[in-house]
């Protein structure tokens, strides 16, 4: 008679068990189980009672079938393997091995924190999220170019805009690195190789500025705070943007971001603008992702007749005389009326909660004193007009 190689499961308790006592006798640990000395189908019990001298081989059988031979003396002694799962094959286990399984899993799914605790921020905007909503304790490291908030000042600088000390980084031991832009993508390939987690966001729309402060928030294991901080913030625009629509009209502006070659406003300034009440002069240029294609000739820009020059030159200090020196600029009604403004680039061009609060009031101000006819003083004699003395620098 053919016998099936999986209907018969050894019991594990007793390793050295004579098979024809195994077979006939149901021990009280067995008989918890509601099983004899095997688990087996029908047939196989009326195989086994019949034919009592096939025991051995049987049990020789079993062992063969759950992946591990048993061997002839073995058979031929009486002794059975321990016990195999009718799923896996594999041994069952006493209660101290599932216990041991069990807390070798805890700590091993315990070996990581559920979100990442120690977090190097490559650019301003990641680390006053972080601050804002309340997660300061997770921040490492910061870029050099921090400002905002100051105490951020404080952590390791491991970085510039475009270029940062790996091994500074890594003595820091994040658990989380986040960069911003295409022109991050090598540092960021160098820490992913070194096998650093690293997360680059490259948000050019205010709408998307709000996506990553919810993205960063939730990649700390804080959506809700992010989540609040990012509707606070459309909060305050939708006010801005209610005061500006009572402007008595919208002023055209150019806005610049670095004066050689002239660069227009990157998308969230030249949206700000338009929020603000102004008319951007280059607006076509803001669905390039690269500066490349929002370069200007002077002369061009001259011919779109700003009303209103705004100047922040990533990090450098605007000066007056270069942009009124321009092939076409002395024209310009900005030039003729004295509108040329600088902002600070701390508040304006980092996309996150700075260009979305001070960076947006400062352009308010300014579109809103030219929209009226006024001017706003500037900083210091000679200096390029500037928004501090209303809003606070």
């Amino acid at each position: 008679m053919s016998i099936s190689r999986q209907s018969f499961v050894c019991i594990a308790s007793q390793p050295q068990v004579n098979t024809a006592s195994a077979l006939a006798t149901k021990p009280a640990w067995a008989a918890q189980r509601g099983e004899g000395g095997f688990a087996r189908s029908r047939s196989e019990v009326g195989t086994s009672r019949r034919y009592p001298a096939r025991q051995a081989h049987i049990a020789a059988d079993v062992g063969a079938g759950a992946g591990a031979p048993l061997g002839a003396d073995a058979a031929r002694d009486g002794r059975l393997r321990a016990p195999r799962s009718l799923i896996s094959g594999s041994p069952r286990r006493s209660r101290r091995g599932e216990d041991t399984i069990v807390n070798a899993a805890a700590d091993l799914l315990a070996a990581a924190p559920p979100y990442p605790r120690r977090v190097v921020c490559l650019t301003e905007e990641t680390t006053e999220t972080l601050y804002r909503i309340g997660a300061a304790d997770l921040v490492v490291g910061v870029s050099g170019f921090t400002v905002r908030p100051p105490e951020a000042r404080r952590k390791p600088r491991v970085s510039s805009f475009l270029s940062a000390d790996a091994e500074a980084i890594l003595a820091l031991r994040p658990d989380l690195v986040v960069g911003f832009s295409d022109l991050q993508a090598d540092i960021a390939r160098d820490l992913v190789r070194r096998g650093v987690p690293v997360l680059v966001t490259n948000q050019r729309s205010v709408a998307e500025i709000l996506q990553v402060v919810r993205l960063v928030a939730a990649a700390v294991g804080r959506a809700e705070a992010g989540a609040a901080l990012a509707d606070d913030l459309a909060a305050g625009l939708s006010r801005v943007a209610d005061a500006a629509s009572s402007l008595p009209r919208r002023p055209r502006a150019f806005f610049e971001e670095w004066p050689e070659p002239l660069i227009s406003g990157i998308r969230w300034v030249s949206e700000l603008v338009e929020l603000c009440g102004g008319e951007d002069v280059c607006a076509e240029s803001r669905s390039s992702h690269a500066a490349s294609g929002r370069i200007f000739e002077p002369a061009e820009v001259a011919r779109r007749d700003p009303e209103v020059v705004i100047a922040s030159w990533c990090g450098k200090k605007a000066r007056r005389e270069i942009i009124a020196a321009r092939p076409g600029f002395a024209a310009t009604r900005a030039v003729r009326d004295d509108q040329l403004y600088e902002v600070k680039s701390a508040i304006i061009l980092q996309p996150g909660p700075a260009a979305l609060t001070d960076g947006v009031a400062h352009l308010a101000a300014i579109l809103g004193a030219v929209a009226r006819g006024e001017r706003l003083p500037p900083r210091r004699d000679g200096e390029l007009r500037a928004a501090d003395a209303r809003v606070g620098g």
